[in-house]
């Protein structure tokens, strides 16, 4: 889900084309879904996990870490303080469990996934018009141990986001536009090593095609990108899922940068007020505390805690959701909140955009019309299908779940969404006709 930052997101790159093999005239560069989303294949081996980045790397100034220790120490510090009250009226809290000593080091958390985005909260003009925008880099890190011969991807998950922002404009957010053209050059040069690899970037987002290849001088320029792009002073909210305790239920929460540069919860929206949502699925209210949704332009607003428990869930697929309308209809919740001209961080609640996907699969709910539907731009693709989230238990956006990597239809909306803007706003691309 795209997070606001109050809430607290060598070679062809300075040319901006590309020739082709065979052609004496020049080809427009434009980025695909793979080109604004990173997802690192499923580590096996622990080799595979040496590779990876860590959350102790040190940044390009050789001091700073990629995760700087005080943000954690802050996040890790406040998970066991975050409870959530059951329908039955018991606190749950995140713990940790036997693993919290490998918890507690950063360099058992991993970089998975990345993704950069122009717009936050939303790229459409509505969106924009109202909070302005944060281009921004998001990462994604999740911690990942080996015994033995065995590598365990941990249901954990935090995810940084690191603001480009030039200035406020009264009450709306102005990006810096030169410090996020430099990312957006890197992620040119990054395209090209990518395809000279023979890992063209182009099709349905996926484990990024330069990344599966395992090419150790691609993957070097990935970390070099991010070690030089991303900065402390740039970390505006750390969003974190923990378990309580294992193997469910799933707390969500998220901390913000304060104005004296300290990190200390955030209210959600959406939740009244409350720091932290949960979902379970092992008996009582599934979702707590219920949110309220204002992601339709009514001002109402759904949410996927009434497609749980699947039973009743597929009852009431096609009947409305609200008695004084026919639509939506209650199997057109998924598409709203994988919607990100409707939905977005403001108006909507963390387990709704971490399992309108999960919910879609379980409760075999078609992709339906084009009334709430996102539609990628023309030319920017959609989701490798294979990598969409078919466990009820997988809550993951775009990261691991067990050994498969995973990407949701709310994740690449955004990535299409993305790539979209950045090819019209900063690569020179037509805009499309009215």
């Amino acid at each position: 889900m795209k997070t606001a930052i109050r809430f607290v997101v060598a070679g062809l790159a300075c040319a901006g084309w590309v020739f082709g093999a065979s052609s004496s005239s020049p080809q427009h560069i434009t980025f695909d879904v793979n080109d604004v989303s990173y997802l690192w294949p499923v580590a096996t081996t622990q080799a595979e996990v040496d590779a990876l980045i860590s959350g102790d790397d040190k940044l390009a100034d050789g001091v700073s870490r990629v995760w700087p220790q005080g943000v954690f120490d802050a996040v890790m510090k406040a998970a066991p303080s975050v409870g959530v009250e059951s329908s039955a009226g018991i606190m749950n809290r995140i713990d940790f469990g036997p693993p919290a000593e490998a918890l507690a080091n950063p360099h058992t958390w991993k970089l998975v996934a990345f993704r950069v985005d122009p717009c936050a909260p939303g790229c459409n003009p509505k969106l924009t018009a109202a909070f302005g925008a944060v281009p921004q880099i998001r990462l994604v890190l999740q911690p990942v141990t080996v015994d033995g011969n065995t590598v365990q991807v941990h249901d954990l998950t935090a995810h940084l986001a690191f603001g480009f922002i030039g200035g406020m404009d009264s009450e709306r957010f102005v990006p810096d536009k030169d410090a996020f053209r430099e990312v957006v050059n890197d992620l040119k040069s990054l395209k090209a090593e990518s395809e000279a690899a023979g890992a063209t970037t182009s099709g349905p987002l996926r484990v990024h095609p330069g990344l599966e290849k395992r090419v150790p001088a691609f993957t070097d320029k990935v970390k070099a990108f991010i070690t030089r792009r991303v900065s402390e002073p740039r970390l505006m909210a750390v969003a974190f899922v923990g378990l309580a305790p294992r193997p469910e239920p799933w707390i969500f929460y998220a901390m913000g940068r304060q104005p004296d540069g300290s990190f200390a919860r955030a209210r959600h929206p959406t939740l009244e007020g409350e720091g932290g949502q949960m979902l379970t699925l092992r008996g009582g209210t599934p979702v707590m505390p219920a949110p309220s949704t204002t992601n339709l332009v009514s001002g109402k607003g759904v949410s996927t805690s009434v497609l749980f428990p699947d039973a009743s869930g597929t009852s009431r697929l096609d009947t409305p959701v609200f008695a004084d309308g026919a639509r939506p209809l209650h199997r057109d919740i998924p598409n709203i909140i994988a919607n990100p001209a409707l939905a977005h961080f403001r108006n909507t609640d963390c387990v709704s955009c971490h399992s309108e996907s999960t919910r879609r699969s379980i409760l075999k709910i078609p992709a339906g019309d084009a009334t709430f539907r996102f539609t990628p731009p023309a030319g920017i693709s959609g989701v490798d299908q294979g990598h969409l989230p078919q466990h009820a238990w997988n809550v993951r956006n775009f990261g691991w779940f067990r050994q498969s990597a995973t990407a949701t239809q709310r994740t690449a909306n955004e990535a299409a969404e993305s790539a979209d803007v950045i090819n019209r706003e900063y690569l020179g691309a037509p805009k499309p006709p009215l």
